[in-house]
């Protein structure tokens, strides 16, 4: 996988269905790329108190967020702990985060 991953292709091929998931996260319910991005960074997840304190959510909005996210099958939770369903899309986001700070943007503080 970190081959695949290291190939700027992947990005370019895969880019269509990863920003079709970025944009279902853009929707309703709100905070649901906010959650992506305070996650992305952790491989193995992160316990829920501790994601929403990174999201910056209110408890309504996170858990909202949340829902839609693991009913949608790109979180998992277990006991609590919350990681990326699939591994690429965590990469994905971790990378887009990285590419918009290089590129003069800014990562929100979460």
């Amino acid at each position: 996988m970190d081959a695949v991953v290291a190939d700027a292709q992947f990005y370019r091929d895969g880019n269509a269905y990863f920003d079709g998931i970025w944009a279902q996260a853009g929707g309703a319910p709100s905070g649901q790329q906010a959650v992506l991005r305070a996650l992305c960074d952790y491989a193995d997840g992160l316990e829920g108190k501790r994601l929403r304190e990174r999201c910056g959510l209110d408890p309504f909005a996170f858990n909202a967020a949340l829902d839609a996210l693991e009913r949608h099958d790109v979180l998992t939770a277990k006991n609590g702990h919350y990681h990326y369903s699939v591994e690429l899309m965590r990469r994905w986001v971790a990378a887009s985060e990285r590419r918009a700070v290089s590129s003069g943007g800014c990562r929100p503080v979460v």
